[in-house]
């Protein structure tokens, strides 16, 4: 299972761009928000999946600052 906290740069859910970018950042978020939501993605682990990526997107943030 994915896990942003301790995760290689290879199993990040954005590309490295999008470590440094926040234009990149907020687009590669916005495709990954409609491909896995809940509301819209049919799989199990959807949300899941969704927690990981908020998370992640929170600590890149983080790390631009």
């Amino acid at each position: 299972s994915k896990c942003a906290e301790n995760q290689p740069e290879a199993e990040s859910w954005f590309s490295p761009e999008a470590h440094s970018s926040l234009k990149i950042l907020k687009k590669e978020y916005r495709m990954l928000v409609k491909k896995y939501h809940p509301d819209v993605s049919v799989d199990t682990s959807s949300l899941a999946f969704m927690q990981a990526i908020m998370t992640e997107r929170a600590d890149i943030l983080e790390q631009m600052k």
